[in-house]
Parts: C-alpha cells; structure tokens; sequence
C-alpha cells in the first residue's frame, strides 16, 4: 500500500480525512460484487415489467418510472429479491470504512450493507421515513437517504426513491426533508463521496445550491466553508485490436472540470485496469489504521481482526 501515501492528492484527502470532521457519502461502488448497479437494476426491472429500452441515452429515472406505472406488483417484487435477498457477504471496504474516523456516514444505496457493517458496532441508522435531521450527523451515524431494504424484507410503495415522482416528491415538493438536511450537511461539512457518481439531476442541483452558499460565506469573512471531494479512479480509453488501454486524460480533465463546477474536488487513485478498483479497499483501510480484517456476513457476531 505504500505506492498510494506516494500521490500528493491522496495524501491531501487522507490528512482530510484523519482531522475526524469529514462525512462519508457512500455510492453502489462499495457493493458491487454483491449487488447490481443502478443501470442494471433499471433494465431488470423493466424487462419484469414489459418496459422496451430504446438506447443508452435514455432516463433511468423515467424508465424506473415506467415500469412502476405499468406493473407495480413486478416493480416492487424485483426490488424486494434484489435487495431483501439472503446470502451477501458485507465487504471489508464497508468494514474499513466504519474503522476510518469519518464523523457519519450518508448513502444513497438501498441495500443493507452499511447498516449491516454498523450494526457491528452499534451505530444509530436513520433513513428518510423515519425523518433526516442534520443535527444528528455526528457520533458515526448512518443515513440511508433514498431508502433501505433488510434481508428478507418486501419492499411497497414508499419504501425507496427510485422514479421521477419519487424524487419529485421527496426532493421538489414544498416541505421536502431531504433537500434542507443535505443542503445543511453540505454547506457546512467536509464531505468526502466514495464509489459515487452524483449522476442524479436533484443531488447536482443540492451541489450546486451549497457551492453558491459557500461562496457567499467565503466572500463575507476568511472562511471559505468546507472542502468536498470524490474519490474516482483513472480513466481508460477502449482497448482496440491488441493494443493496451491507455490513461485518458483528456475525459478524467473534462470529468473533473463538471465536479470542479459544484464545488466538489476530484481526486483519482491509480488503478492498473479498466477492471481495477481494489485501491479503494486500500485506501479505506490506510484511512482506518486498523490491522487486517476477515470477510464478515450477516450472520457473523462481528468482524475479526489478525
């Protein structure tokens, strides 16, 4: 692990993160292996639900929304053996992750990994039913702000914010909780997201409304508010013929110039493949300090440490 305390941008984001005022915000990218990812999910489900997918340009959102439309029943019960499904193992980047001394954790994942991980160590878990206060964003709490399905549990309407008017109505409408708890947590907290692509028009739009506020902090007194920043890997152009992928500097330059426009810092871990993303679990645990941990599941009393 030596080679990754060799990248000043790494260096810059850990001693962030060791200062112990930092939020996680976790992406799919820590579940992937165990779960699907959000473009998957999305054709599963409309494939379940008589849904045609015309191209890659389409709206996930607005494809979520159609299959929910046509078939609810399907709809909610590819949801519920997806994410309610027995037998994932908890992965030790989750477990690292919760060793790091991150001041909470938010996630816009729907499965229970993270819950799961904290349950290990007794941490309070909040999602967006039960109300998201941003004064409880401390002591190494979990929020799941789109939802969160247990093992074995069925998901219905409401449990999770998928579709169009899902986030119409948890993000849009008048009174909505989760546009005042994030824009409070990221205006005023370092936050650091993590196997993240912010690809949701509502999260860039939250993104966009704090960078302004902490601009006008900054232009009022010395404070120039809270330093964000996403943890990407390097990117590759497409392998052709027998020639090996090469860094893509010129899409990592544009990708970094859209973050850069919401206030958010990229830094890029150096991965050896297009398929590479074991540097993450590395970092997290150089973050952590702590010693090795063993592949823990749900059924496990806890994790074990060599």
């Amino acid at each position: 692990m030596e080679e990754l305390l060799n990248i000043p941008e790494i260096n810059e984001l850990t001693d962030s993160v060791q200062a112990g005022r930092s939020v996680a915000f976790i992406g799919s990218g820590l579940s992937m292996g165990e779960y699907i990812g959000w473009g998957i999910l999305v054709n599963n489900l409309c494939e379940a639900c008589g849904i045609a997918l015309g191209g890659d340009d389409e709206d996930l959102l607005e494809l979520a929304q159609q299959a929910k439309s046509s078939s609810p029943d399907e709809y909610h019960r590819v949801l519920s053996e997806e994410f309610g499904k027995e037998g994932t193992h908890v992965p030790l980047g989750y477990m690292y992750l919760l060793e790091s001394p991150f001041n909470a954790y938010l996630t816009i994942n729907y499965d229970p990994l993270l819950a799961e991980a904290g349950q290990f160590k007794h941490l309070s878990l909040y999602d967006f039913k039960l109300g998201l206060d941003a004064s409880k964003v401390k002591n190494k709490s979990i929020f799941y702000i789109h939802g969160y399905v247990g093992r074995g549990v069925q998901v219905v309407d409401g449990d999770l914010i998928l579709t169009t008017e899902d986030f119409d109505r948890n993000y849009e409408h008048a009174g909505a909780i989760i546009p005042s708890f994030l824009t409070q947590v990221l205006s005023y907290k370092p936050v650091v997201f993590i196997g993240c692509g912010l690809q949701e028009p509502a999260l860039k739009k939250i993104l966009d409304i704090c960078n302004k506020i902490k601009s006008d902090i900054a232009a009022r007194s010395s404070n120039s508010g809270p330093t964000h920043y996403i943890l990407l890997p390097t990117l590759y152009t497409k392998a052709e013929d027998d020639k090996k992928p090469e860094r893509d500097f010129k899409k990592e330059s544009e990708e970094d110039s859209v973050y850069d426009e919401v206030g958010v810092r990229v830094i890029r871990y150096i991965r050896n493949s297009p398929e590479d993303y074991t540097p993450v679990e590395k970092i997290l645990k150089i973050w952590s300090k702590a010693p090795d941990i063993k592949p823990v599941s749900a059924y496990d009393e806890g994790p074990s440490y060599d």
